[in-house]
């Protein structure tokens, strides 16, 4: 399945949900796939070619402390599945607001808690973000 998560003159994001099933397997499970493209000129971009050095440290930081509002979450589940690497992070659609960032099951909680979705405004990262596309979140 997807999701448009934004869709405007600037910025087209695509967030996927790849399902899939394997023989034998206890049950199915789902994948998170980002796409996100600049439209003017068409291109596809990586969330690390919008932001400066730093920024992975910033995004772990803001998703424990969203994820640990649920006080019946597993402290040491949330903290392994946010260590700030490209791997965790891997996940991240540009919004009108900010970025969203998909965890899939069993990253930073067990499966039956589903993937779970941090919401991260551009106001919070604003010292991340490159000059050169702040004009993406101009009016956020």
């Amino acid at each position: 399945s997807y999701q448009f998560v934004r869709n405007d003159g600037d910025v087209l994001s695509i967030k996927y949900q790849v399902n899939r099933y394997y023989t034998g397997a206890a049950h199915g499970g789902s994948e998170s796939v980002a796409k996100n493209y600049l439209l003017n000129p068409l291109s596809i971009v990586s969330v690390n070619r919008l932001f400066n050095a730093g920024y992975l440290e910033r995004f772990s930081e803001l998703s424990r402390e969203s994820l640990l509002l649920d006080p019946n979450k597993d402290r040491k589940w949330i903290y392994r599945g946010t260590e700030p690497t490209e791997q965790h992070f891997r996940s991240i659609n540009i919004s009108d607001t900010g970025l969203l960032i998909s965890f899939d099951e069993y990253q930073v909680d067990c499966f039956a808690a589903g993937p779970q979705v941090v919401e991260i405004k551009a106001l919070d990262i604003d010292d991340f973000i490159k000059p050169k596309v702040r004009y993406l979140w101009a009016h956020a």
